[in-house]
């Protein structure tokens, strides 16, 4: 997640404060920088007491809950003995975190930051809902003071339209890129709130852009990405997100245009350059033929790759899109029967996972299920295959008919588990992803 708090105070022009209440606020954070919180509390305390309406004290306890409210621990360790730390909330302390920062919004509306380090927690905990609100109303308190943002005690916002166009513009994009229901909800709200006082925006058209998108209205979402495109012609994101909604829109050979006009763009990212090199010429490459086998281990664990969690989950549980378009618009010739083959998302205690179910396969070593698993800025890939033996015991043979699991890598499989079938794919994807099976 994306934090502001430094970026804000570098435009704002903050001098230093020199009066009595900066001391009690320097023995405070001095303590709260060591972690020593009982200290810090009882800093905070002889603060209050001495300057009860410094408004610096609602973001000083905020902090102080917040840290005390935040719990780490690690994970089961994985097939490798590899541990991973897994950040969890006490909610009491959070609660009193956000009823500190809401009682400083209350005493000074205009305060940037207050709306902002609000927001900030609630996405990290994920709160979508609640972040779109505090967003919202961010937006609403703006207009009702002509965005004339202070910043600390007296310090105002240098260019407070630009700082809060700037601000909204990573909340609006791992809003979407979580890719929930609540999330999606949010996103809208945040964007139609903006949109009445910057309609012209290339932000915010871009953003409404996203929303479109996100609704599965890739004609709509065309028609802001050009407008944005427009207004900021050198936005290679911008661009892209346009291309993409051509490709979706059938409108290929404008897409592959695009994807080229971005590669042979200045100051381009290597994630934006991959994108439309791929794009591109996967658009332009004759038809190859494309086996069910080929899909599972190859084409399949190959997108899980390339497209990251927390901006592909659409797309990926898509498989009609991805069977019936997207192979073919691909350069692929499918040449297996789509019938029966399914994906959804399974959410795994706040994890989005992705799961292809297939029907049971008549030849053996293909798959019945496929997982895909968030982790890091790529997804893992698991399967879960069928396979079958006779096995004897002395004179008796036994005929057994087994599901291996593997994890498919991409020099590789490793296969490390026999399990029979779960009935459901999403019973699959909770064992993966919770270490049952790893």
């Amino acid at each position: 997640m994306k934090r502001l708090f430094l970026i804000i105070l570098l435009l704002s022009g903050i001098s230093v404060c020199t009066t009595a209440q900066s001391l009690y606020e320097d023995d405070f954070y001095s303590h709260f920088n060591s972690r020593n919180y009982k200290a810090a509390e009882h800093a905070l305390n002889n603060w209050e007491k001495h300057a009860p309406q410094d408004s610096e004290l609602p973001v000083a306890r905020f902090r102080l809950h917040l840290e005390k409210a935040r719990k780490v621990s690690l994970s089961r360790p994985d097939r490798y003995g590899k541990r991973k730390a897994e950040q969890s909330w006490n909610k009491k302390e959070l609660a009193k975190a956000m009823a500190d920062i809401d009682r400083g919004i209350a005493a000074d509306p205009a305060r940037f930051d207050f709306y902002i380090m609000k927001a900030e927690n609630q996405m990290i905990t994920g709160d979508f809902t609640g972040a779109g609100n505090t967003l919202g109303t961010f937006l609403s308190a703006g207009r009702s003071i002509d965005y004339r943002w202070k910043i600390t005690r007296s310090a105002t916002v240098t260019d407070s339209i630009n700082a809060t166009l700037s601000a909204l513009e990573p909340f609006i994009r791992n809003l979407f890129d979580a890719h929930t229901p609540e999330s999606i909800e949010a996103l809208k709200a945040v964007v139609t709130e903006a949109e009445k006082d910057f309609p012209r925006d290339p932000k915010i058209i871009h953003a409404a852009g996203k929303v479109a998108l996100a609704e599965n209205n890739p004609g709509l979402a065309m028609r802001r990405f050009n407008t944005a495109n427009n207004l900021d012609a050198e936005n290679a994101e911008y661009i892209l997100d346009l291309a993409y909604a051509c490709f979706l829109t059938d409108r290929d050979s404008l897409a592959v245009d695009y994807y080229k006009k971005v590669l042979k763009m200045n100051g381009t990212t290597n994630d934006q350059r991959n994108r439309a090199y791929y794009m591109s010429r996967m658009m332009t490459e004759a038809p190859r033929e494309l086996t069910l086998k080929q899909f599972q281990f190859t084409a399949l664990p190959w997108l899980a790759w390339n497209f990251a969690p927390g901006s592909s989950e659409l797309f990926l549980s898509n498989a009609d899109f991805i069977l019936n378009k997207y192979l073919k618009k691909m350069g692929y010739d499918v040449r297996f029967d789509t019938k029966g083959i399914t994906a959804e998302t399974v959410n795994v205690d706040g994890m989005v996972c992705i799961a292809w179910t297939f029907p049971i396969p008549k030849e053996l070593g293909l798959l019945g299920y496929l997982v895909m698993i968030p982790n890091g800025p790529r997804f893992d890939v698991f399967a879960l295959a069928r396979y079958d033996r006779d096995r004897t015991f002395g004179e008796n043979t036994q005929h057994l008919d087994y599901w291996e699991v593997y994890n498919i890598q991409e020099n590789g499989m490793t296969a490390y588990a026999r399990i029979p079938r779960p009935q459901r794919v999403a019973t699959f994807a909770r064992q993966i992803a919770t270490g049952v099976l790893r």
